[in-house]
């Protein structure tokens, strides 16, 4: 009885229209407002709420992905010790998206202001 269950089960699945969506490389990438949004949260909880995880992560994500695309380059534009604390640096990034328009942070992919907030606090000489 437990396998015609199974089936019924498996055969209902397959009825429901399922839509897929095509996944581009943008994906669903946040803009600077919900980076924003997120980093103020970070900043007063840390990873310990799914907002703060965000930002967190997005900037860790950033920062690998910076190093790798840099890692053969000769010049940098981003020179961020190592040692600074994870607060320290959502503190310049919630800073420099505070500067922001807010037509500049409803519509710019988040990456782009994170670097260009990057270049800022932690220019290379």
């Amino acid at each position: 009885m437990r396998g015609l269950a199974e089936v019924a089960v498996i055969a209902l699945l397959m009825a429901v229209p399922v839509e897929i969506k095509t996944q581009t490389i943008a994906g669903s990438s946040p803009t600077g407002k919900g980076l924003l949004s997120n980093c103020r949260v970070a900043l007063q909880t840390g990873d310990k709420t799914k907002d703060g995880a965000v930002c967190i992560a997005f900037l860790q994500g950033f920062n690998f992905g910076y190093g790798f695309a840099q890692a053969s380059r000769d010049v940098h534009s981003i020179c961020v010790d190592g040692d600074v604390e994870m607060k320290v640096v959502v503190q310049r990034v919630v800073h420099f998206l505070e500067g922001q328009s807010e037509g500049k942070l409803r519509i710019t992919p988040a990456s782009l202001l994170v670097m260009e907030a990057l270049e800022e606090a932690y220019p290379c000489h």
